[in-house]
């Protein structure tokens, strides 16, 4: 009777550590988009508010496609706002800084680096290089490959933790 019990009390540890990583997972997103739209509001001027409340419009999609059914979808719709979010954010911050914005992401991805390396939106060599094989690579097989979709929650979470962690080193 005891090694029934013991594997019961095992069972219940076990699905008490499987709730507690869910809901981690599901607290992540919503402090990621939150933490995200943080950074907005505190960082950009009253002139370019129009900018900024476009950003936070797709930052608050972000947070409302968490949802959204069949997966494969949601993913690509949790991928597509943050990436616009994320490049309009950049072309916000080169334009404050008197530099005219490209139009590739990897165009402002080589801008944030070409700034002065005490530039608070530097970005330095290796970070560049993260961000334009990761995030830049990501971005044009999701928007220029038909029927292409995330892998999975597991790519989807690690491609919008870099999209946050860049989002966080540019926007401040």
């Amino acid at each position: 009777m005891r090694p029934r019990l013991l594997s019961t009390c095992r069972k219940d540890v076990a699905l008490a550590s499987d709730f507690l990583v869910m809901e981690t997972k599901t607290m992540s997103r919503r402090k990621r988009h939150e933490t995200m739209r943080a950074l907005v509001l505190g960082a950009f001027s009253a002139s370019s508010a129009q900018v900024s409340n476009n950003i936070d419009t797709e930052l608050i999609e972000l947070g409302r496609v968490g949802r959204v059914e069949p997966r494969r979808r949601r993913h690509l719709l949790q991928s597509m706002h943050s990436l616009r979010a994320l490049e309009s954010a950049i072309k916000e911050v080169l334009r404050a800084n008197g530099v005219p914005p490209g139009h590739s992401l990897g165009t402002l991805l080589r801008q944030l680096n070409q700034l002065p390396a005490n530039h608070r939106s530097h970005l330095n060599r290796q970070a560049k290089a993260r961000f334009h094989s990761g995030i830049r690579s990501y971005r044009n097989k999701i928007m220029h490959q038909a029927n292409f979709y995330p892998a999975g929650a597991h790519e989807c979470e690690q491609m919008l933790a870099d999209i946050e962690t860049c989002f966080s080193l540019v926007v401040k």
